[in-house]
């Protein structure tokens, strides 16, 4: 992983991920240079804000050219820790985990995602694409072989905690929490909760302001 200069705050890590995705399209488009002022319009933040975030970084730009696409884009993907494949597993089959099965945005970013469980009888052994359901009683096995570093809990809430602990108890170290739940995990672990039904809460709140 790249060095940074200093230790960097939640708020610059998520701008600089934002930076990430951003640029990372425009170079697919071709573009070779972008100057922090084009960066900073382009997410709507200001040009001193991008300056400063970048500055953390062990990167520079040119003096009238900007930032060199490619260079920054390969900056930031180590910073990121992007530069590393991340074995994964989603637990939950319905149509929430079905979806982030079949988003491909997960490989091209480095997460391989190794299998998916489930615990309806139903729907255990049927096959999406080139998956099959497995049951939830395989998920240490295919933990241990695949050396699986990121869970992905695409339950109820209800079921959540239970999710998180087989998780956790199979060696998994990384969870994204998907559901609405607040789940308790070991100390040393690492659980990233992405509720998404509280940012249509928010967005709701904003529009009736």
């Amino acid at each position: 992983m790249t060095e940074i200069k200093e230790k960097i705050s939640s708020c610059i890590m998520e701008r600089l991920e934002r930076y990430y995705l951003y640029i990372q399209r425009l170079s697919e488009q071709g573009q070779v240079w972008i100057s922090s002022q084009e960066l900073a319009e382009g997410l709507n933040l200001t040009s001193s804000t991008v300056r400063q975030d970048i500055s953390h970084l062990n990167f520079s730009g040119i003096s009238k050219r900007g930032y060199e696409l490619v260079k920054l884009r390969q900056t930031l993907r180590s910073v990121l820790g992007l530069d590393t494949r991340y074995a994964t597993v989603i637990v939950g089959a319905g149509n929430f985990g079905r979806a982030l099965l079949l988003h491909d945005d997960f490989r091209e970013k480095g997460f391989d995602i190794k299998a998916i469980f489930d615990n309806n009888p139903k729907l255990i052994g049927k096959r999406i694409e080139s998956y099959y359901i497995q049951s939830i009683d395989k998920l240490t096995a295919v933990v241990k072989k695949n050396n699986v570093r990121i869970g992905v809990i695409a339950v109820p809430a209800k079921a959540a905690q239970e999710v998180a602990d087989k998780l956790t108890a199979a060696g998994v170290n990384g969870i994204l929490n998907l559901s609405t739940a607040n789940v308790q995990i070991p100390q040393g672990k690492v659980i990233v909760n992405s509720h998404i039904i509280l940012d249509f809460i928010q967005l709701a709140f904003y529009l009736n302001e």
